[in-house]
């Protein structure tokens, strides 16, 4: 105990955690827990998809007169308060339990240091073994001598059975019972209860439930009414539970994929039915929800709780196409770049008082096909004809936009330009404002876009923005009254060529000169005939030319008069060429002269202009703007089936759904994107961990870092690492094979963040790509048919991709040679299913379903089949990444390999953000293996066809042994370890 920190008077442990009476501490050690005792996970805002948002959570629970902390922080702190209550200590077996089983001499060890620590020590701790070295077997001979009635906390299914056999085996006269979801609950007269972590954090289980538990191991909602969108329309949240509690077919529930950022109906996993008091409605003009204060909305700022969201912020909305302006549709990209562009330009933007705007457009007669293109790419038909418009009275046209939401501020008044307009514009922006209010000088071919309604200092930013694109200019003050910017013939060229694919046809004239118009069309000349007229010599295409050929040329670029000149095709003595010959007549004789000369300012400029596909389509989200919060609403229902219940859903993939509230059109679909509440985070596990404080706490764990940074919220729970384990694997050395392949069918996908200006690799919609790949699947299937045929190997295929998989077994299914078994290992499948699949001797597995929790003794081999970013927990690593490498490498080291060298077959797409992964894991594997064969191979899908690629194709590089000693003198690994602390990839 320290004794700086006494313990203080009347504190107790409880089921609830280590209390203190806030009037037994001082106001600076009561801040001290307040500002401690926060959890702030890590996150990589550069690539939220919506901006960055606040997700710490406090680790400790509040009250009038007390604090509720963690039970080893407290203890740490303070050392072991003056009581501990019954609930705290639960209850022993009551009878004698032995353990049937003999523990290898690394386990006993970490027996012996955790079993001194729970009786001798501060109650609590975790054990870290390495995959395969038998952490549950460790616990079970754990509690055979601690013999106190055990709650097991596990988040998979596979886990659960898991536990269950080996609690059979090694317990067998334990008394089992589990905790999963509301029917399948049995605690009394159990040793051993096994419980799903989801259903802790789901389900309000009442505390007498766990008031006998001495020891635990670890290894969100709205009202009945409140209308889900389904395949089946729009049916109560409530009613959907009972569907389900009557096992009736549920429908497909319609969800926001955050990555691909469109809507899409997706399976129901389960409803839930939890009781609360109170509820938050949030009003959005006519729209209103009523939910929980805990749940979550998914606003412009990321995911928010009810209860932390404010007047004003936006929540991202499924819109209703017939009723458009209840939920405000988002601008894509090239709608907002002529949002814009028109602000710049000749467009005037109102605000509305509900905070919207609006965009009006005006232009003239001559204009009309351009006027007409802007009002479709808002989908606005109604064009008005204005027979005098402005100080001019001439003709023009006009249409106004629907309403949208930006997401900063304009000024009342056009007088200055927001600098966040100009960092966001990009040259589709640019080319609207070119076409609004730009135009050339066809003598000097310079430019010049009219700004005189900014001030002097909104040029000077424009200069600066114009001059980031590499445009050349300067702003004048023409007469000390009117502003322009003037662009000098260079700076004008690399406008042209910016710009050049987003102009109108209409618009043409304001970028080019007539003659150079001309020329285009001259270009467009496919045959020539005696009928041909070019507008320029500099115009004929060179494959027309023909030596001593004559050509026809109009006298002027603006073909007035259709005067002609003739040139001909004759070799220049002087140009030592052939060059266009001017026809000269002199005293009635003919002469062809050479001027020697070729003068053009029109050279390197495009030649195809507005080829660019504008997307008119809004995008498929839009938004609400919370107009009124009210807060702790009653929730009780006189009927007896909706008392005081709310209910959630739990969705497949996307994890969350589309609320709506009732309204006279039951078919309207406007309705606000929330969350589901099964999230395994950290705040999660402490939001479970707080209400089941023992007299015990065991954490297992072979990698006790978390890629969230939030392992010391579990420490203040469970206690700290108390053994780790170190012990070298025996058996044959492991081979680690990589395969580098080279492809021209690679596809790099990336995106501009709209509001960093950040380039972003779209990882997922690469690996989207890659898996489509068929020459790379048929390596695959190939590699697959080898290693069982010729080695007899088991094998384990790990994929990011459930699809992937699928495809792999259809093409497996087709191969009518194959003789050997196969099965799909994938989350949701149902556990009779998973355990046929184990069972094969190729199981095709996501690394989610497979990297964590499963026992497969027999695998000896891993074929990594899509990139994997830099996983494991590395020493020389800046960030604990996600993925634990070192978990999934573990499912083929569950024993040891005496008759053939455990092999991983890792396959290295050399291309893009790929190669940084492909080192990331290479470095893992020079690490963590102290004796292995290194094998580096390669393959150029290029260089076969399709039915020629096998085996045989894989160029074998090199091979060698690398051993403990060798690990920190190869120079090659360091080099790779410092290169990566360089990059940051992250899987969008």
């Amino acid at each position: 105990m320290d004794e700086n920190h006494p313990t203080p008077v009347g504190s107790y442990l409880s089921k609830r955690g280590y209390v203190i009476r806030k009037d037994s501490i001082s106001d600076k050690e009561l801040k001290f827990l307040k500002t401690t005792l926060v959890a702030r996970p890590l996150q990589d805002d550069k690539y939220t998809f919506f901006n960055k948002q606040d997700n710490s959570f406090s680790i400790y629970i509040e009250t009038k007169n007390k604090i509720y902390i963690p039970k080893m922080f407290g203890i740490n702190r303070y050392g072991f308060p003056e009581s501990l209550m019954s609930n705290y200590t639960g209850i022993k077996w009551d009878k004698e339990i032995t353990f049937n089983g003999n523990l290898y001499n690394n386990q006993q060890q970490a027996v012996s240091k955790l079993v001194n620590e729970l009786k001798s020590g501060k109650t609590g701790g975790i054990l870290s073994l390495k995959t395969g070295q038998g952490k549950t077997i460790s616990a079970l001979n754990v509690l055979s001598q601690i013999r106190g009635k055990t709650l097991v906390i596990v988040n998979k299914i596979p886990l659960m059975k898991q536990w269950e056999s080996e609690i059979k085996n090694f317990l067998p006269d334990a008394e089992i019972g589990f905790i999963q979801g509301q029917k399948n609950i049995s605690v009394d007269n159990k040793d051993i209860i096994i419980a799903m972590l989801q259903s802790l954090a789901r389900i309000d289980y009442p505390d007498s439930l766990f008031e006998t538990i001495n020891t635990v191991i670890v290894d969100e909602c709205f009202p009945y009414d409140t209308h889900i969108i389904t395949s089946k329309g729009n049916i109560n949240i409530g009613q959907l539970y009972y569907m389900k509690e009557r096992l009736e077919n549920l429908p497909m529930v319609k969800t926001f994929n955050e990555i691909t950022k469109r809507f899409e109906y997706k399976k129901i996993i389960n409803v839930f039915r939890k009781q609360n008091d109170t509820l938050i409605e949030i009003n959005c003009s006519k729209m209103k929800i009523k939910s929980t204060e805990n749940h979550k909305y998914l606003t412009y700022n990321g995911w928010k709780e009810a209860k932390d969201l404010n007047i004003n912020d936006y929540i991202i909305s499924n819109y209703d196409k017939n009723t458009i302006n209840s939920v405000c549709p988002a601008l894509n990209d090239d709608q907002y770049q002529i949002v814009l562009g028109s602000f710049l330009g000749d467009g005037h933007i109102s605000t509305l008082k509900n905070g919207r705007y609006r965009l009006c457009m005006t232009h003239g007669k001559d204009q009309y096909e351009y006027c007409k293109w802007k009002a479709n790419m808002f989908n606005i038909n109604n064009i008005r004809y204005i027979k005098k418009n402005g100080y001019s009275n001439k003709e023009a046209y006009q249409f106004s936009t629907r309403t949208f939401y930006l997401f900063n501020d304009l000024p009342k008044k056009k007088t200055y330009v927001p600098q966040w307009i100009l960092n966001d514009l990009d040259e589709r922006g640019l080319s609207i404002w070119f076409m609004d209010d730009g135009s050339l000088n066809k003598k000097s071919f310079s430019s010049k876009i009219n700004t005189d309604s900014f001030d002097e200092d909104s040029q000077k930013r424009i200069i600066l923005k114009l001059k980031s694109m590499n445009i050349d200019c300067k702003y004048v003050n023409y007469k000390k009254s009117y502003y322009h910017i003037s662009i000098n013939e260079k700076g004008t060229k690399i406008l042209i060529r910016l710009i050049s694919k987003y102009i109108h046809n209409n618009m043409l004239y304001k970028l080019l000169p007539r003659q150079y118009i001309n020329y285009i069309q001259d270009m467009s000349i496919k045959i020539l005939d005696e009928n041909t007229i070019f507008c320029s010599r500099e115009n004929i295409k060179k494959e027309f030319l023909i030596e001593n050929q004559i050509y026809k040329i109009y006298k002027n670029y603006n073909k007035k008069n259709n005067e002609i000149n003739y040139v001909k095709y004759l070799n220049c003595i002087k140009c030592n060429t052939l060059t266009l010959h001017s026809k000269i007549i002199i005293k009635s004789c003919e002469y062809w002269r050479c001027n020697h000369t070729f003068k053009s300012n029109l050279k390197n400029l495009p030649m195809i202009f507005g080829e660019y596909n504008w997307n008119t389509k809004f995008l498929d989200y839009g938004y609400s703007k919370i107009t009124k919060i009210i807060k702790n609403i009653n929730n009780f229902k006189n009927s007896k089936y909706k008392r005081n219940f709310v209910f959630d859903l739990e969705i497949e993939d996307n994890h969350n759904y589309i609320v709506k509230n009732p309204d006279s059109n039951n078919n309207t679909q406007n309705g606000f994107i929330v969350h589901n509440c099964h999230n395994l985070s950290s705040r999660v596990f402490s939001q479970v961990l707080s209400k089941l404080s023992c007299q015990y706490t065991i954490g297992l764990s072979a990698t006790p870092k978390r890629s969230d940074g939030c392992e010391y919220v579990f420490k203040y729970h469970i206690g700290d690492i108390v053994y780790q384990s170190s012990i070298e694997r025996l058996g044959l050395n492991p081979i680690i094979r990589t395969i580098k392949i080279d492809s021209e069918d690679y596809t790099e996908i990336s995106t501009t963040n709209q509001i960093t200006g950040q380039n972003q690799i779209q990882f997922t919609s690469m690996i989207s790509e890659l898996i489509t790949m068929e020459k790379r699947n048929k390596l695959i299937i190939e590699l697959i048919k080898h290693l069982v045929r010729s080695e007899n190997r088991r094998l384990l295929i790990l994929s990011d991709r459930r699809d992937h998989l699928k495809t792999l077994k259809t093409k497996l299914d087709n191969d009518l040679e194959i003789t050997f078994t196969y099965g799909l290992f994938l989350g949701q499948m149902k556990y009779k299913d998973l355990e046929r699949s184990k069972s094969s001797q190729v199981i095709l597995a996501t690394f989610s379903a497979f990297g964590e929790g499963v026992s497969e003794k027999d695998l000896d081999t891993l074929i990594l089949i899509t990139p994997k970013k830099f996983i494991g927990h590395l020493k020389n690593s800046i960030k604990n990444e996600s993925g634990r490498l070192e978990q999934i490498v573990g499912r083929i080291f569950r024993k040891e390999h005496t008759e053939k060298n455990p092999l991983i077959i890792d396959l290295q797409d050399n291309f893009s953000v790929y190669k940084t992964q492909n080192s990331g894991r290479n470095v893992f594997y020079k690490q963590h293996f102290q004796n292995a064969i290194f094998e580096n191979h390669n393959i150029n899908l290029d260089n076969y066809d399709l039915d020629k690629i096998s085996v045989n194709c894989i160029e074998k590089r090199s091979k060698r042994l690398v051993k403990k000693q060798d690990v920190n003198e190869d120079q090659n690994t360091k080099e790779m370890s410092e290169n990566l602390k360089k990059f940051c990839i992250i899987e969008d």
